[in-house]
């Protein structure tokens, strides 16, 4: 994304009462960077995309049946939770993009700062919940 539309983007949440804290930025992708924030007075982590919806099939299905979905998900106790969604409008009205920002409950936990494995019970302390919660997707 390129680093002006990224700060729109970023003032477009901010005059929303998304604060972004400290943390920064907590991982950055082909289509997104997530970053540390505060909405709410709750610590989230925002999906910033680096591409609007227009003419990407997959991310207008996202903005229309997000809500629908996020809902269902934020039943499960295993899921993070979905907190907001934006859609961020930028450019003129010759050339308007949109942006889809979602705000979700910051996980208290990364992969990678799990300790390793040492025997099965444990294994299977860790691989219950995720199973339980890919099942509850499906």
């Amino acid at each position: 994304m390129d680093d002006s539309t990224y700060q729109q983007i970023r003032r477009y949440l901010v005059d929303r009462g998304v604060v972004f804290t400290d943390g920064g930025l907590i991982g950055e992708g082909v289509y997104a960077r997530v970053e540390a924030v505060e909405f709410r007075g709750v610590s989230c982590a925002a999906k910033l995309p680096s591409k609007s919806i227009e003419g990407n099939g997959n991310l207008l299905k996202e903005s229309e049946r997000g809500p629908e979905l996020w809902a269902i998900t934020n039943t499960h106790p295993g899921l993070v939770k979905h907190i907001a969604h934006f859609l961020v409008p930028l450019g003129d009205a010759d050339a308007m993009q949109t942006y889809l920002v979602t705000v979700w409950e910051r996980a208290e936990h990364s992969l990678d700062k799990l300790t390793p494995v040492d025997d099965h019970a444990q294994l299977r302390r860790y691989l219950q919940p995720v199973c339980e919660a890919i099942d509850f997707l499906n």
